[in-house]
């Protein structure tokens, strides 16, 4: 069994991992990471000295490797802090998910099992139908109608009276139903992009809504600061790549640490860091209210859209624009076909 920890490794880890955060281009990543730290810190310093502090000790290991990784540009594992500080995944991502999947104004459905009272058959809300429903909040691309939700693909025919497999097979245990329809649910919701926000068509009924709904990003704005950092902010083109060499070999000279790829931003928004939220733009679905004339929130319709920034797995890349053929490219063609005529000749 390898041994724990010292303590003087913890403090030396936990320095390295806030020193890595503070290189992260966002001020809102380097917040997520400091507190993030902050948080496994705390969680490894009150287990017991053993083999799961070895474990936690380990994987911070492997994170701070990763952020080392992405403030060296490297494209996955910047893509990974993107994801894990937006809620593409990890524990951010259940705490956004977590309003979608129960409404406490609608009674749970009727029970499969009268006598069980756990037999409840999942709930669909209007918005993670409509998120289940639509290709910009799926990871793999597959679609749910409200009919499939209703009933799942998983589930055999066995469980409709009205089926030839019914007659020939028997009726399907109702323990195995409530399964099947729970393990649909569970594994079709973790696979569904969360949005950061919910946004209403009025002013009025955004903030109850979501105040009573629990949407705790409601109010921070994120996904206008994703929009501002993947449009260029200036009119001034990024920086060519050999200038940021010798910026950085100045600070060098002077006495000053080499500056991470992101911190030269003030040279100009690098296409690097464009296209990074560009495509974690394509990974966060839009979610807006319709209004409706009807009083029950039940009937609720919503769209789910992506920004007009978004670059989305399924897009195709566009076709290549050739430029007109101006008088110099004609007279270099008539040229190439007068000296093609005159070598046939001969």
């Amino acid at each position: 069994m390898p041994f724990p920890p010292s303590k003087e490794a913890i403090v030396s880890l936990y320095r390295s991992l806030l020193r890595e955060a503070k290189r992260l281009p966002h001020a809102y990543l380097r917040q997520f990471y400091y507190l993030r730290a902050q948080d496994e810190f705390r969680r490894l310093a009150s287990t017991d000295r053993g083999g799961m502090q070895v474990r936690k000790f380990h994987r911070i290991s492997k994170e701070l490797s990763r952020l080392r990784r992405a403030n060296d540009s490297v494209l996955a594992d910047f893509n990974h802090i993107l994801d894990m500080a937006y809620g593409r995944k990890g524990p951010l991502r259940y705490i956004l998910m977590k309003p979608f999947l129960s409404d406490p104004t609608v009674p749970l459905p009727p029970r499969i099992i009268p006598m069980m009272p756990k037999s409840h058959p999942p709930h669909y809300t209007p918005e993670l139908s409509a998120l289940m429903g639509s290709p910009f909040a799926r990871m793999t691309g597959k679609t749910y109608s409200e009919k499939e939700l209703h009933r799942p693909p998983t589930l055999p025919l066995r469980s409709d009276p009205r089926s030839d497999d019914y007659r020939i097979f028997g009726p399907l245990s109702k323990r195995r139903e409530v399964n099947i329809r729970w393990r649909f649910f569970c594994g079709q919701w973790k696979k569904t992009y969360p949005p950061l926000e919910l946004t209403a068509l009025s002013a009025e009924d955004s903030p109850s809504l979501a105040l009573r709904r629990g949407f705790v990003l409601q109010k921070m704005n994120l996904l206008q600061e994703v929009r501002a950092l993947a449009s260029s902010s200036s009119n001034k083109p990024p920086a060519p790549r050999r200038q940021r060499e010798v910026f950085n070999t100045d600070l060098a000279a002077s006495g000053a640490t080499s500056l991470s790829f992101s911190h030269t931003l003030h040279l100009g928004p690098t296409r690097f860091m464009r296209r990074r939220y560009k495509q974690l733009l394509g990974r966060i679905p839009i979610i807006t209210r319709r209004p409706s004339t009807t009083q029950d929130e039940v009937s609720l319709t919503y769209d789910i859209s992506l920004d007009p920034l978004a670059i989305h797995p399924s897009d195709q890349r566009p076709e290549r624009c050739w430029a007109d053929v101006d008088a110099v490219d004609c007279a270099w063609l008539a040229f190439d076909e007068a000296m093609t005529k005159k070598t046939e000749k001969l």
